[in-house]
């Protein structure tokens, strides 16, 4: 009996080891068989969507993660396209990783543009499934208004209307994809004043991004470029919307210029524009020479404002629609000419234009002769010969300004009879209309061109605030009706003390 007790001891010992031994060779097979099949390599793109420009390049990396010698890797495009140049790849390895850097030329080879959105595809013999296939989207722009250019450096900014660029034209359309620093171009020595971009007619969307240190010397520019600003002119089709400039300074001592951070002069449009932080438009200065006299470094009629110098109509609708031009911007003009300087908180001269819905809350300080200052524009005036000669002029194409305010500073150091300033506008010729959110027709504080004065501010109880030449919070609303005859209207003076 003991005998048999032993051996079906044994047994069950036997029967426990060879179970024991089967569970480590499944387990063993198991981990074979996930080693061969799951070899934890892992491949990988750096970007899922590129942004280019047509003729330009850009890269794509691809990393191996714990990569294999075996594994290929290979790239399906559209050849049209796009194209790999002589020695676009390239390879290198970082601890147990191995990334590859693939270069594409978009359309570099071919005239004809191939604008749109393409599948870049890189396929693999990954075990890893999810490594056997990676797409990215690769956009490329042409400048049409479907496929507009892409502005994501001051060098591209920069090469809108330029000579070297066929692709860059002032005719095409843009759109800025992260902020732009212009600094960033310059070179340490060297004149870095930006050049304006001439006769631009196409369209800059801003995507509500900003573009920072805008420097501009008149002084160190071509002597016949007296049109300053981001742009010098913009033409009847051009637009420039929902963009943002911060610490912008323009400067001009000595010539007869139209200056703006936007714009020198605009037959287009502007709208959604916003001035931050360090703004400055200084044109002309006043120093003192022998016995304390004044002496300007400008003879010369200018047109100055924040946003751009001159809105004048061409042909077509034009306007500055929702500009905010707040109290940490100065426009600073010092002129002894004979002729008239108009100078304004968003505008300097609006001729047949419309600004509406915009406000200003900036610093407008002149000084000398004949310089005409207002909170918004310096002056207002409609012209028969800006409206064809068979139209009758209509509301729209008359000067006016439309829902907008106000509460600039205003400041002068002229006498009534050498300059005028105004809380909203200096000079007013035949204006077409002033209009608040409530659909009355308004008068902002307004002087006539002839000096025609029918009642004073205060009448209207409105504390105007005045010390010296300064106004602050000038904004005297009165319903105003365009069709009643002259002697029917009431306008505002701003009166000195």
């Amino acid at each position: 009996m003991k005998k048999e007790g032993k051996v079906k001891k044994n047994n069950w010992f036997k029967q426990f080891m060879i179970f024991l031994l089967v569970i480590v060779v499944a387990v063993s097979l198991g981990l074979i068989i996930f080693y061969f099949t799951q070899d934890g390599e892992k491949v990988e793109k750096n970007q899922t969507k590129v942004q280019v420009n047509a003729t330009e390049s850009f890269t794509v990396e691809i990393t191996q993660k714990k990569y294999k010698s075996s594994t290929t890797i290979n790239a399906v495009f559209d050849k049209e396209a796009l194209s790999i140049p002589e020695n676009g790849i390239t390879v290198r390895t970082s601890g147990k990783d191995k990334i590859t850097t693939y270069k594409f030329d978009a359309n570099a080879s071919t005239g004809d543009y191939k604008a749109g959105s393409y599948s870049l595809v890189f396929e693999t013999n990954a075990k890893d499934k999810a490594s056997q296939r990676l797409e990215v989207e690769v956009v490329i722009a042409d400048g049409s208004a479907e496929h507009p250019l892409f502005l994501a450096s001051a060098q591209q900014l920069q090469s809108i209307g330029s000579e070297e660029s066929t692709l860059y034209g002032a005719n095409k359309n843009y759109e800025i994809t992260q902020d732009i620093d212009l600094s960033k171009l310059n070179v340490e020595g060297e004149n870095n004043s930006w050049s304006p971009i001439a006769n631009f007619s196409g369209t800059l969307n801003g995507n509500g991004k900003t573009i920072s240190n805008l420097y501009i010397d008149a002084n160190d520019l071509e002597d016949e470029q007296t049109d300053l600003g981001l742009f010098a002119n913009l033409t009847s089709s051009a637009r420039v919307y929902n963009v943002k400039f911060e610490d912008a300074t323009i400067l001009s001592s000595t010539k007869s210029v139209n200056a703006g951070v936007v714009a020198g002069q605009t037959s287009g449009t502007i709208e959604r524009v916003e001035l931050k932080n360090n703004i400055k438009v200084e044109v002309g200065t006043l120093t003192k020479g022998e016995n304390d006299a004044d002496v300007y470094s400008l003879n010369a009629s200018v047109k100055v404002g924040a946003i751009a110098g001159v809105l004048k109509r061409n042909g077509s609708f034009t306007s500055i629609d929702r500009v905010a031009v707040p109290s940490n911007v100065k426009v600073l003009v010092a002129s002894s000419a004979e002729a008239n300087s108009y100078v304004g908180g968003i505008v300097g001269l609006n001729q047949n234009g419309t600004i509406m819905n915009s406000y200003s809350q900036n610093l407008v300080d002149v000084k000398g002769t004949n310089v005409y200052a207002g909170g918004i524009v310096g002056k207002v005036e409609t012209l028969r010969e800006l409206v064809s000669a068979t139209q009758a002029v209509t509301t729209q194409q008359k000067a006016n300004v439309i829902n907008s305010y106000t509460t600039a500073v205003v400041k002068s150091n002229q006498s009534k009879e050498t300059g005028r300033i105004g809380g909203v506008v200096a000079v007013n010729k035949n204006l077409g209309v002033w209009k608040a959110n409530n659909g009355e027709n308004r008068v902002y504080a307004t002087t006539l061109e002839d000096g025609a004065v029918k009642s004073a501010v205060e009448s209207a109880g409105v504390n105007a605030d005045k010390i010296g030449y300064k106004i602050t919070n000038l904004i005297v609303p009165y319903k105003f009706d365009p069709s009643a005859a002259e002697s029917e209207q009431i306008l505002y003076e701003n009166r000195y003390v």
